[in-house]
């Protein structure tokens, strides 16, 4: 009987174990599935921050704007 008590004992702290790693495993999941949004979010502000100086840069050439899509 005190085997089974010791057993009983031992796959109790396993199975919380198991759960504690499985918690921290999804948190970690998760926090590295925002970061990716974040990055990603990040990436598409500097694309749009990129777009908008380039478009002002013909904006404010104009006549050279012009000229290359009457070319085209």
């Amino acid at each position: 009987m005190y085997e089974k008590l010791v057993d009983d004992k031992r796959d109790y702290l396993r199975r919380k174990q198991f759960d504690r790693i499985n918690y921290y495993r999804i948190e970690i999941c998760q926090l590295l599935l925002s970061l990716n949004s974040l990055q990603r979010l990040l990436v598409e502000i500097e694309n749009g921050r990129k777009f908008f100086d380039q478009f002002q840069n013909e904006i404010i050439n104009k006549d050279d704007y012009f000229y290359q899509y009457q070319y085209i």
